[in-house]
C-alpha cells in the first residue's frame, strides 16, 4: 500500500487537508536532514535496550536539534530519536521477543509484513515500526504495551480490500495500525497511519 491511499482516507476530496498533509512531508524530509547533518557524536555509557538511556551526553545532542528547529519545540523529541536512529541504528540487535523499541523505549505503532524466500521458509515475517524509524521481526499478535498475547484478545477494524487493519488491545486499549505490504516513503506512511489511529481511538503514543 502506497501513502497516497492513506492520504485519500484521511482526506477524501478536501484539498486544504491534502496540502496539509504536503506540509507534513515536507517537514519529515526537513527532520531527516537535520538528523542527517547533526555533528555532535553519540556518547555511549554501555550497551543496553533502550540505547537512548545510556547516552550520557543526550541533553547536549537534544539541544543541538533543537537548535536547528528554530523553536518548534513540538518537533524537538521526534527529531531528537530520528537522529538516534540515524546514528544508532548499527549498535542494536532488535530480537522477535521486543515488545518497546530497542533504540528509543517507545511501543511500536505499525505493524507491516515483509515478504521473504529462505531455503527453510516462504511467507510474510510480521515487522514492528517504531515512529523513530527502528523496525524489527515481531509477533504480531502481541500488545507492545501490556503483553496480552493472541488474536482474541484484539478487537479489529479491517479495510474492505483487507489491506490494513486496526487492531485494539481489548486489556488496555493500544491500538496497533497493520499493513500488508508498505511501498513507498514509510516514515511519511507511519505518520498517516498514526493519524487514522488517533482520529479513532484518541491515541496510541
Amino acid at each position: 500500500m502506497r501513502p497516497e491511499l492513506l492520504e485519500s482516507v484521511i482526506c477524501n476530496d478536501d484539498r486544504e487537508c491534502r496540502e496539509s498533509l504536503g506540509q507534513i512531508r515536507e517537514t519529515l524530509s526537513y527532520i531527516n536532514k537535520i538528523a542527517s547533518s547533526i555533528k555532535v557524536g553519540v556518547k555511549l555509557e554501555r550497551l543496553g535496550k533502550p540505547l537512548i538511556n545510556h547516552v550520557s551526553n543526550i541533553d547536549e545532542i537534544k539541544r543541538s536539534v533543537a537548535s536547528k528547529l528554530n523553536g518548534e519545540e513540538n518537533l524537538v523529541d521526534y527529531a531528537l530519536r530520528r537522529v538516534l536512529y540515524v546514528k544508532l541504528r548499527g549498535r542494536v540487535r532488535a530480537s522477535r521477543e521486543d515488545s518497546l523499541c530497542p533504540l528509543c523505549g517507545r511501543p511500536p505503532t505499525l505493524i507491516f509484513f515483509r515478504k521473504t524466500d529462505s531455503a527453510l521458509f516462504s511467507g510474510d515475517i510480521p515487522h514492528a515500526r517504531c515512529s523513530c524509524g527502528m523496525e524489527w521481526e515481531y509477533d504480531e499478535w502481541r500488545c507492545p504495551q501490556c503483553g496480552s498475547t493472541g488474536r482474541m484478545q484484539f478487537d479489529l477494524q479491517i479495510s474492505r480490500n483487507g489491506q490494513v487493519e486496526l487492531r485494539t488491545c481489548r486489556k488496555c486499549g493500544f491500538t496497533l495500525f497493520v499493513a500488508r505490504r508498505i511501498t513507498g516513503d514509510r516514515d511519511y506512511f507511519h505518520v498517516l497511519a498514526n493519524m487514522i489511529v488517533g482520529g479513532i481511538s484518541g491515541g496510541s503514543g
